[in-house]
């Protein structure tokens, strides 16, 4: 009878939320104007992989027949296998199930998938194009393709979807159409799979909870100064500027991961930049306003608040990016208030972005602005789409899976709970930011970007600067990063870190995980780097302690908040950081 109750209020549910969403698409035209173009978007990238094809018969039938030999090697492989009582390995994580090894249909099926897929990508890469702009979008168009033709993904050639669905009587399908529904909101045209329990945290309770103040407030950010928990600190404070497309807590995350909470034990005076979440308000702010109405003024604020001549920084993502910026303006204006630089996952140099070049060029970028000259913003979900879409198999199937075939609820995972609170972009900014990095890649060309009238050359950096990159970063490729690192001109410090953009930076040492490699010379390749470096276990973290120690000055008594010039507004996590 509970079962009855229960699956006669999940039906109900769906049905609710099936009329609500056929009501919005109705009263909401635009909505489904967005979904046709994103479908006649989708048209032409097949038309353009048709056109390319017909241009190349006979690499199509190079590909064909060295398919059809290996196929049947691997035909005469599995029988083999079988024959011995022992399944053929599947080296993909996909499919790491006994199910997909241990069962003949579904090993065979996923060989000569993964066969397929294989000899598809090659093809790809070996075809002639008019450019490479076209050669990297259609390649990565197809790998996506492939990847969303998996047999993971499908309920009739998935073994544990099959047998889930069989034993639930088909209950799993339904919960996965509950929630489906739910993840289709009714003011996007982009389908956004909740990939945690957003329900499970909470700022300031169990989320961003290193005590702090907040001590200033602008129309662009909030500054946070975090509670001393040492009896002495180090005399130089440090600054970090996260960046401005999610929330500031990515460094602040749970008290077992947090690097603020990490570096304030260690006696770290740490300040950082809580960037304000736009509207259509703040349409019209550009790069210079970010630089100057933040870290900028953020600088002058700490110096005033602990009566300090210099501030050491910390740059994550695009927040290093402006980091070098604020480095070159300073320069040209001669102020020397910034000590040492820290770059994390920071590119300076755009000349080989990675995957997310696909999405950039001169067409796509034009209509992007003329979205946001509609709303005055770009929604931080078009961002969080874009950069999931880089690991597809990662950070959107393997949760459509869970999610939708499975039916199962997301559990708590704060970094997927941080990179699901996106903020917007502000247009001026954001087509700034597009164009002057990725489509001219401007910043290295000394004198091109001019900020307030000033010229901007990040060559002509001479403080100390350490760079933070890991091996796996899809969105700041670690070799890219390194060509900014070789522009510095003074004594600078370069480390490779494991994981990926996220997992690799936020990776305190008290979870043992991963390695750094650590090389002290600056050859001219990243490859001759990585040849020479030295590998060690463990997170970065202590390492870069070491380094920053000697630029933080002697040791002091820590700051109390009620002798200081600039009095707390509230407490941290602060109002800014709570903006949807």
């Amino acid at each position: 009878m509970t079962h009855d109750k229960e699956l006669g209020e999940l039906l109900q549910a769906i049905a609710e939320k099936s009329l609500q969403m056929i009501t919005d698409i109705k009263e909401t035209p635009l909505r489904l104007t967005l979904i046709l173009n994103q479908y006649i978007e989708l048209t032409e990238h097949f038309q353009n992989v048709m056109h390319i094809l017909l241009q190349n018969p006979e690499k199509i039938w190079e590909m064909q027949l060295a398919y059809w030999k290996d196929a049947f090697n691997l035909a005469q492989a599995q029988m083999q296998h079988w024959l011995n009582g022992t399944p053929m390995p599947i080296n993909d994580p996909r499919f790491r199930e006994e199910d997909w090894l241990n069962n003949p249909f579904f090993n065979m099926l996923t060989q000569h998938y993964l066969l397929a897929s294989q000899h598809m990508n090659t093809l790809f890469e070996q075809l002639e194009y008019p450019d490479q702009s076209t050669a990297k979008r259609l390649q990565f168009f197809t790998k996506q393709y492939l990847d969303a033709l998996s047999p993971a993904n499908f309920i009739h050639t998935n073994p544990q979807i099959m047998d889930e669905t069989l034993k639930t009587h088909g209950k799993n399908l339904l919960h996965g159409l509950h929630n489906l529904l739910s993840d289709l909101e009714t003011d996007s045209s982009r389908l956004m799979i909740k990939m945690t329990d957003t329900e499970a945290f909470k700022l300031g309770e169990n989320i961003a909870v290193t005590p702090g103040k907040v001590i200033f407030r602008n129309n662009m950010m909030e500054l946070i100064q975090y509670t001393p928990q040492t009896t002495q600190v180090k005399s130089t404070p440090l600054l970090i500027i996260p960046p401005w497309i999610n929330k500031y807590y990515i460094m602040d995350l749970s008290p077992h991961n947090s690097l603020v909470r990490w570096l304030v034990k260690h006696g770290i005076t740490v300040f950082i930049i809580s960037w304000i979440n736009p509207d259509s308000n703040f349409s019209h702010k550009s790069l210079y306003d970010y630089l100057n109405e933040g870290p900028l003024t953020a600088i002058s604020t700490i110096r005033k608040q602990l009566g300090v001549k210099q501030v050491n920084t910390m740059g994550f993502c695009i927040g290093g990016t402006l980091l070098s910026m604020v480095l070159a303006y300073n320069k040209a204006h001669q102020d020397n208030s910034i000590r040492s630089a820290t770059f994390l996952a920071s590119m300076i140099d755009f000349s080989d972005p990675g995957d997310i070049a696909v999405f950039i060029d001169e067409q796509q970028i034009s209509k992007l602005e003329n979205e946001m000259k509609t709303k005055g913003y770009l929604a931080g979900k078009f961002m969080a789409s874009s950069f999931n879409s880089l690991r597809a198999n990662d950070l959107i199937w393997s949760f459509f899976i869970k999610n939708y075939l499975r039916g199962k609820n997301p559990v708590p995972f704060d970094i997927l709970y941080w990179n699901s609170d996106c903020t917007n972009m502000p247009a001026t900014m954001h087509s700034q930011y597009l164009r002057w990095m990725y489509l001219h890649n401007d910043l290295v060309k000394p004198g091109k970007i001019h900020l307030n009238h000033t010229p901007i050359d990040v060559s002509s950096i001479e403080i100390p600067t350490f760079f933070l990159s890991t091996e796996k970063d899809h969105i700041a490729p670690w070799k890219t990063t390194y060509l900014g690192f070789k522009l510095m001109k003074g004594p600078k410090r370069f480390v490779l870190g494991g994981s990926g953009h996220i997992a690799g930076i936020i990776n305190a040492p008290e979870a043992k995980k991963y390695s750094y490699k650590v090389n002290i010379h600056a050859p001219a390749h990243a490859e001759q780097w990585l040849e020479q470096a030295t590998e060690y276990p463990g997170s970065w973290w202590p390492e870069w302690l070491k380094w920053l120690n000697p630029h933080s000055g002697k040791l002091v008594q820590a700051p109390d908040f009620e002798q200081l010039p600039f009095k707390p507004i509230m407490d941290a996590p602060g109002s800014y950081v709570l903006k949807k």
